[in-house]
């Protein structure tokens, strides 16, 4: 267990630990690495779930809407930054702008890296399964485009809407 209050949670010290129950259907290969596998964990504390945790939150208005005849969907907009071996400066020092906002040279710059962060998820797109979304590839992550971001070397890859827990 873990303290909630170290979790920005509104807790004190004083509460109780709080655990990360997984989530067998949240079961994944990571694409880049096939030999680790990630999953998503619910927060629990004294024998039920927490109600501020994002699943718990999340789950709690998938049945709201689902009550109401809504179907909720979720994406994922992962943002990362490219740096240099040694972790100490940005990978490109051509990138040097002030405001590079959708720089689209540094994206041509770093072409090669991106394309293949996004060849790692189409090749082992089989691997994860989800489903729900007529724009998401059955069989697993379909990235919909790589962009450049707000920061030097900062860019964003986006793939469609699964239904509901899928990305959480």
């Amino acid at each position: 267990g873990f303290a909630g209050f170290a979790a920005w949670l509104d807790m004190t010290p004083a509460h109780p630990d709080m655990f990360a129950i997984p989530d067998p259907d949240s079961l994944i290969q990571l694409p880049w690495n096939p030999e680790v596998a990630w999953l998503a964990s619910d927060l629990w504390m004294d024998g039920k779930p927490i109600e501020a945790s994002p699943r718990v939150a999340l789950k709690r208005q998938l049945a709201e809407a689902e009550k109401q005849g809504f179907r909720m969907k979720t994406g994922v907009e992962c943002e990362y930054h490219l740096i240099n071996d040694d972790g100490t400066d940005i990978a490109d020092d051509k990138d040097q702008q002030s405001k590079p906002c959708y720089d689209q040279q540094a994206l041509m710059r770093q072409y090669p890296v991106i394309k293949q962060i996004c060849d790692s998820f189409n090749r082992k797109r089989h691997i994860i399964k989800y489903a729900g979304c007529p724009n998401f590839d059955i069989n697993g992550f379909l990235p919909v485009c790589d962009f450049p971001e707000l920061l030097n070397l900062d860019f964003k890859i986006i793939w469609p809407c699964p239904v509901g827990m899928s990305t959480s």
